[in-house]
């Protein structure tokens, strides 16, 4: 019997002893794992930053134009592909409501610019399209692009990650791999077991320009997976779906679009099958884990005297509360480092700045005795674009240069944060397991599907000149009181523009914070619940025992024996 027909056959005996104890709610993730597996549903997610191409290697990959293509940011909302006999789409609601559309309509719900943010309140649009790609059960799946102006797109691109059974990351090679992509990159290898990495848009570079950029992105992409036998697929997904448009073969060539198509239909066709088993199996085994640990608690239940029993669930309560406290320090250490790093941020921003106006102020006065012989307009001009260049160039390289350490930051302060939180529930898992007669299953760390804070920021142009600077003859008459003034002014502009930068960074990372927060509190909060509840229901159980303690007993560990053995054959 084959792995798949095993777990199968696992899947449908939790099920029925699910039903046989009247638990009918949990069944549903259990027949969805089923469903699931019987159709080889096998999701291959598409990411990567706004405009590397997405939704043009999807269409690329189906040989045919389905989804719509845009030089702004288009995809707000997933977009799901299957097989279907003819081009079909339909949108589903948040709120439940399914609806048809011609697929000329997909732009309408899809798109930034007709549905902002969402707005209309879209899950996701649906796409059927007969293309031998999908075949089998593959599911194409379009995700916002992360990166964009528009938060919310990157944030529904990282949450659609667990979802993921494969995914295909996109990098275009022109521009060139960025610090950015790299940390997505680590995000989504922490999700996915198998992952292709796509070079797009090789038709924008000449032959030396596209070697030097494929040697550097897969330089950074085998450092970034610590794995030196990582392969890059450079293509054309452009001149791909060109090619296959007119048949045009010498086309598809140029494309080099091939030996990506061929790898993907190779792994569908060979490994699809063992990756989908074993997602399906490791989520069923953690559903089921925490049923176990119920009945755990229900057998000790009986076991114990009254005595025994109420001094555990005290003890369980005083777990609990210290458990919550050491939590709720966590939470305000994580909240007085995210207050450090911007502090530190302020520190270096400010310090730079001071130094950075004396160098501005010197090349201006350099400039100034190098064309003081021009016309009072010519000077006038000529010191005010340097003014603003040197500006700019300097918030330019501050942001290039800190923005990347910024963004390893706030990682590892989530990740601290994460670790400390699983450091208590398995503290607590583990301290009460053993009263309870339950087996310690440590829980493993989840990642935190919240992308880190950017940084949008729009340089306040300043003009030299006013706030009373005066004109170029007062500054050849008065020049040690000119001087005087415009270092002031430079301060004056570096100062507004480090306020308006620190001030979004700021709010980026304290909304960026809460949601790290909120997640770590979730997981926090769903890992001690089984336990939990534990406690109001301790008096119900309890009677439970004294009504025929055996019979209870003994059909608790014989339900138990049961989920045990299926879960050893889901575990095969």
């Amino acid at each position: 019997m084959s792995r798949k027909h095993r777990l199968v056959g696992g899947l449908a005996r939790l099920t029925d002893l699910l039903r046989e104890a009247g638990h009918g709610e949990e069944l549903r993730p259990f027949q969805e794992l089923k469903e699931k597996l019987l159709q080889e549903q096998f999701q291959v997610v598409v990411m990567g930053e706004f405009k590397r191409g997405k939704s043009s290697l999807i269409n690329a990959l189906l040989g045919q134009s389905v989804l719509p293509v845009a030089a702004v940011p288009l995809t707000s909302v997933v977009t799901v592909v299957k097989a279907g006999p003819q081009l079909e789409v339909s949108v589903e609601m948040l709120d439940g409501r399914r609806q048809e559309i011609a697929p000329s309509a997909i732009e309408d719900f899809v798109s930034e610019e007709r549905n902002p943010k969402n707005q209309k309140g879209v899950d996701r649009v649906v796409v059927q399209a007969p293309a031998p790609f999908l075949q089998g059960g593959t599911l194409l799946v379009d995700t916002p692009g992360a990166g964009s102006v528009y938060r919310h797109n990157t944030e529904v691109a990282q949450k659609y990650l667990p979802q993921s059974d494969a995914v295909i990351l996109v990098l275009s090679a022109d521009p060139p791999i960025s610090q950015s992509e790299v940390e997505f990159l680590n995000s989504i290898r922490r999700w996915t077991r198998k992952l292709f990495v796509v070079l797009n848009k090789i038709d924008y570079l000449s032959p030396a320009d596209l070697e030097k950029s494929t040697a550097f992105t897969l330089k950074v992409l085998r450092e970034a997976l610590d794995d030196p036998q990582a392969v890059l697929y450079p293509i054309s997904a452009k001149l791909a779906l060109e090619a296959k448009h007119s048949e045009n073969e010498a086309l598809l060539e140029e494309s080099r679009f091939r030996s990506l198509s061929g790898v993907l239909e190779n792994f569908l066709r060979k490994e699809k099958g063992d990756l989908l088993v074993d997602a399906v199996r490791v989520r069923a085994a953690n559903i089921l884990e925490r049923r176990l640990l119920e009945i755990d608690l229900r057998i000790s239940a009986i076991k114990d005297g009254p005595e025994q029993w109420a001094a555990k669930i005290k003890e369980l309560g005083r777990r609990l509360d210290a458990a919550k406290r050491k939590q709720y320090e966590s939470s305000r250490l994580f909240h007085t480092e995210l207050k450090d790093h911007i502090k530190a941020m302020e520190e270096s921003l400010y310090s730079r700045t001071v130094l950075e106006s004396r160098k501005i102020a010197r090349e201006l006065d350099e400039q100034y005795q190098s064309i003081r012989s021009k016309t009072a307009p010519e000077v006038r001009e000529e010191l005010n674009k340097t003014f603003i260049i040197r500006i700019d160039d300097f918030f330019s390289r501050f942001l290039a240069e800190e923005e990347p350490k910024w963004t390893m930051q706030f990682s590892a302060m989530t990740d601290r944060a994460l670790e400390n939180t699983l450091a208590v529930v398995n503290e607590v898992l583990r301290e009460s397991a053993p009263a309870f007669g339950a087996e310690h299953r440590p829980l493993g760390k989840p990642v935190v599907a919240v992308a880190p804070p950017t940084v949008w920021f729009v340089l306040e142009e300043v003009s030299i000149w006013s706030g009373g600077l005066g004109s170029v003859p007062t500054l050849r008459i008065f020049k040690p009181f000119f001087w005087r003034a415009l270092r002031k002014k430079i301060g004056e502009a570096m100062d507004v523009n480090a306020g308006r930068l620190r001030y979004d960074y700021s709010n980026r990372l304290e909304k960026a914070g809460q949601e790290a927060l909120e997640f770590i509190e979730k997981f926090f909060e769903s890992s001690i619940g089984t336990l939990e509840k534990a406690l109001p229901s301790a008096k119900e159980r309890r009677e439970e025992a004294l009504r025929g303690a055996e019979d209870v007993r003994s059909a608790l560990e014989q339900r138990k024996r049961s989920l045990l053995k299926a879960l050893a054959q889901i575990a095969d």
